[in-house]
């Protein structure tokens, strides 16, 4: 099946090119390929004229956010079938044809396994926030659970195709329709937790969320946009959105919930690693972060 892949680029020169470079070794000259550009201020625009993948590319007057520049591109796809692409991301092989199918025959938001250079999986696929999972992560590590637990708990540990709360928005599968229907993300949040506010959107719509490693692999560097605008890479907004989030969807009383699971994670992992010698610091930058002026913000 064809399908229409969308790309949102902020200063993204160094990374547009490769991806563009590998969609077209890997997908059919037969999908389409948007790129929304939110008024980059460096050679991201010249990247993508000089690459030899047709695209159409939009561009705005201002960088309107990374849900709002994704909601133009969807808006503009005419295909059956949408891919939500990071361009800090790669393929490594034509997987993505296989993730259409999945959401197409299943009507659900589809996610594959976003992978680190090295070949390390990342945190991908969640589950929902303010939930008994959430509670039982800070009871026991996902690592040490029989598989499907952990699954259940961290759905990116799973090795073959499982529901999810939510996905990862560096790479999400759906039908057109679907994602127009759903908006697909809400555009008052500028950046950083978009996509969680997609998968409570769809959950209340009875809309699946499947993580599918077993069908696709994108290779994530992350970070590239935060890191240029952030000094602790966006985590005191994503703390501060997750709550709002959380609070606007779920009500006061689940947002209170998540926000002890995740003081809670961060204080047994933070533990943890202490007594077996290990940095600790992402569990340090967090607990920054979420009491920050701007991780209190609500």
């Amino acid at each position: 099946m064809n399908g229409s892949i969308v790309i949102v680029t902020w200063n993204s020169a160094s990374e547009i090119g490769p991806l563009l470079e590998s969609i077209g070794r890997w997908l059919p000259d037969t999908w389409d390929v948007i790129v929304v550009d939110n008024a980059s201020s460096d050679s991201t625009v010249m990247r993508v004229d000089e690459s030899s993948r047709p695209v159409r590319l939009i561009r705005t007057w201002q960088n309107l956010g990374f849900g709002a520049a994704n909601n133009i591109g969807v808006h503009d796809v005419t295909t059956a079938a949408t891919v939500l692409l990071n361009p800090d991301t790669l393929l490594l092989d034509d997987s993505l044809v296989s993730l259409v199918d999945l959401a197409m025959a299943t009507g659900c938001l589809a996610g594959p396994r976003l992978m680190s250079p090295d070949g390390t999986a990342q945190p991908s696929a969640s589950c929902l926030p303010a939930s008994l999972t959430g509670t039982l992560r800070i009871v026991i590590p996902a690592s040490a659970l029989p598989e499907r637990w952990a699954s259940a708990v961290e759905p990116w540990r799973a090795a073959r195709t499982v529901r999810a709360g939510w996905l990862s928005g560096a790479c999400i599968a759906a039908p057109t329709s679907l994602l127009r229907r759903l908006g697909p993300f809400d555009e008052s949040i500028h950046m950083y937790g978009e996509d969680m506010d997609l998968g409570l959107r769809a959950e209340s719509h009875g809309i699946p969320r499947l993580f599918a490693p077993d069908v696709a692999r994108v290779v994530h560097l992350s970070d590239r946009s935060s890191a240029q605008r952030y000094r602790d890479r966006g985590l005191a907004v994503s703390v501060r959105n997750r709550r709002n989030i959380v609070r606007r969807r779920l009500g006061r009383h689940r947002e209170r919930w998540d926000d002890l699971n995740e003081v809670g994670l961060a204080v047994t992992r933070l533990a943890g690693k202490r007594l077996l010698g290990r940095s600790a610091a992402r569990q340090q930058a967090w607990f920054r972060a979420r009491f920050s002026s701007e991780g209190r913000k609500g």
